[in-house]
């Protein structure tokens, strides 16, 4: 009950008010559960604020197991942040990596095919 009334309540723009009252943050990433992430950059001349969408829509047949998508969300943001040091780009590797976490149950099989990873 209190996850549906969240749900109907969730302002895009009540959270990036929320998200630029980080005055001491330069970089501001909130991932925003069936409503995307939001990345705001606050160190520059002129504030970013983006907006990256889910790769899958909730309720689609690609979304088996929700658990662990958070963990695997933030460590795509730390690999890419990492490797490319791109804050606007950061939550796009990030949402890849969620992905994975999220259209399958339990931990990922590795397969080898002919001394591939599959």
């Amino acid at each position: 009950m209190i996850a549906e009334d969240a749900a109907k309540d969730f302002s895009g723009d009540m959270l990036e008010t929320y998200a630029s009252s980080f005055s001491q943050a330069c970089i501001v990433v909130i991932r925003a559960a069936d409503h995307a992430s939001l990345i705001l950059i606050l160190c520059k001349s002129s504030n970013t604020v983006k907006w990256h969408p889910l790769l899958y829509e909730v309720g689609s047949g690609n979304v088996l197991d929700a658990t662990g998508v958070g963990n695997a969300f933030l460590t795509g943001l730390k690999v890419s942040w990492s490797v490319e040091q791109d804050a606007v780009e950061a939550p796009v590797f990030s949402n890849v990596a969620a992905s994975f976490a999220v259209n399958q149950i339990g931990l990922p099989l590795l397969h080898v095919v002919r001394e591939q990873e599959t």
